[in-house]
């Protein structure tokens, strides 16, 4: 998958041994995800994942990477 585009998003911590790291900026995490009960919850330290020019952005690659994110963590 390309790299996500991050518009001055924050960074997010946690002290639980079971949280898993799926994105980081620099030394900062901005991708948060556990199990909790029978499903998962993920943080992610910004909003412009939302936005529609980069839902409908394309990579070099003619994929649309924000899409394939969307995919791989909600389904």
């Amino acid at each position: 998958m390309s790299p996500l585009l991050l518009f001055g998003g924050f960074g997010r911590m946690s002290t639980d041994p079971g949280v898993i790291v799926f994105g980081t900026l620099s030394t900062h995490y901005v991708g948060l995800a556990q199990a909790h009960g029978t499903g998962r919850v993920a943080v992610w330290g910004d909003f412009w994942i939302l936005w529609d020019q980069e839902i409908n952005r394309n990579d070099d690659a003619g994929t649309t990477p924000t899409v394939q994110f969307w995919n791989n963590l909600l389904l």
